[in-house]
């Protein structure tokens, strides 16, 4: 089986980790964190890497450097599935919920913030 596994984010730092595993050709994300000293694009992993769909996103623990950027790629990849343990999930929306307000009582307004509902809530993984 060939194998591939790039860096996107994170490799030599704590902050916007994220990794592109691509097995037999299929891409698989590996977390999509925010750096945390960083503000804007430079917030993000590089997710211009990504050629090809994602099937899958993983997501290993809900730290914001593993979970900060989940909106933005679900924005970008809407079809892909998110996989993470019960317990990372529930505690993963609330900390995205979190800081899509800080966002926005900063003047960050929610377009830059997909996944967000019109309710407040937001919205990324499925049922």
């Amino acid at each position: 089986m060939a194998w591939t596994f790039t860096v996107l984010g994170g490799g030599q730092e704590i902050g916007a980790n994220s990794y592109l595993l691509s097995l037999s050709g299929v891409p698989l994300l590996l977390d999509a964190g925010l750096h945390p000293k960083k503000f804007g694009l430079e917030s993000l992993p590089d997710y211009d890497w990504i050629e090809r769909e994602l099937e899958a996103i993983f997501i290993t623990h809900a730290h914001l450097d593993h979970v900060g950027s989940l909106p933005v790629i679900n924005h970008r990849h809407p079809q892909a599935p998110i996989f993470a343990t019960l317990p990372t999930k529930d505690i993963a929306l609330r900390m995205l919920h979190n800081t899509v307000t800080d966002a926005s009582q900063y003047g960050h307004g929610d377009e830059h913030l997909p996944g967000r509902e019109r309710d407040g809530r937001v919205s990324l993984f499925r049922p």
